[in-house]
């Protein structure tokens, strides 16, 4: 898996489809995740187009210690201009998708298109978890296999999804938690341009359906997907159907 020096730390990225024509999709993953977060959705794409996926700092196995957005968004910005990505699809889950917006309003000539996964742009974060992050975080991997996918997703892939969920330190973590809770774009949405999907899970207890339904309110020709049978973890609960639809997204970016 490559690795690139930016701003004097190691980031880690994966990549799939080099070579392939077309826009290619920059995947940005939410709190505590990581890179691997994307890999069965990632290979699918791979088929058409190049697709990339980074670990963002503090997470994985890249180096530091962001507490802004800016710093999250900062590193996507650096790695597309590292790989001479002149434009490129950005599709971002959770805190990704606020990374995703951001970097958007920050280079809207360079971002071809957004696909907005189980997001919004004001995350709230219940007090609960922020709790049960500083005082039971041995217990974090179950608590997420529990709330983040739908009741009907099988037992064993909640378990094994919330693993690889869980990719950052506690201290890391919880970062990523305070910056979703401090961080509301809905103000600017209606300045975004560009071909978006948004997609919303019927299940998905964290980030409900409603959140996704305000993003595609506020941004001019959004379009809506709302995956039944799905929590707050599409890439994992429904990744033939997230896959065609974001495949289906850049062919829209090609022709924009």
């Amino acid at each position: 898996m490559p690795l690139v020096t930016i701003h004097g730390q190691t980031l880690r990225y994966r990549e799939a489809g080099r070579g392939r024509a077309g826009t290619p999709l920059v995947l940005v993953h939410g709190a505590g995740g990581s890179s691997a977060m994307w890999l069965g959705v990632m290979h699918r794409l791979a088929r058409q187009r190049r697709t990339i996926a980074l670990d963002l700092p503090g997470h994985g196995r890249s180096a530091g210690a962001p507490t802004t957005l800016d710093e999250l968004v900062g590193t996507v910005g650096e790695l597309c201009a590292t790989l001479c990505l002149d434009r490129a699809l950005l599709v971002g889950h959770s805190m990704g998708g606020l990374v995703a917006v951001a970097a958007a309003l920050a280079w809207p000539t360079r971002v071809a298109g957004l696909a907005l996964i189980t997001t919004g742009a004001r995350l709230r974060v219940a007090k609960g978890i922020e709790e049960a992050l500083a005082s039971a975080w041995p217990h974090w991997t179950k608590l997420l296999a529990d709330a983040a996918y739908s009741p009907e997703t099988p037992a064993e892939l909640r378990r094994r999804g919330a693993q690889i969920a869980c990719a950052a330190s506690q201290e890391q973590t919880l970062a990523d938690f305070r910056i979703c809770a401090a961080t509301d774009l809905r103000e600017r949405l209606a300045e975004l341009d560009t071909p978006t999907l948004v997609v919303t899970g019927a299940h998905d207890l964290l980030t409900p359906p409603k959140l996704g339904e305000e993003l595609a309110a506020k941004i001019r020709g959004a379009r809506r997907l709302q995956l039944a049978r799905t929590g707050h973890m599409p890439m994992h609960e429904s990744p033939d159907a997230l896959a065609a639809a974001l495949a289906e997204l850049a062919t829209r970016a090609d022709a924009a």
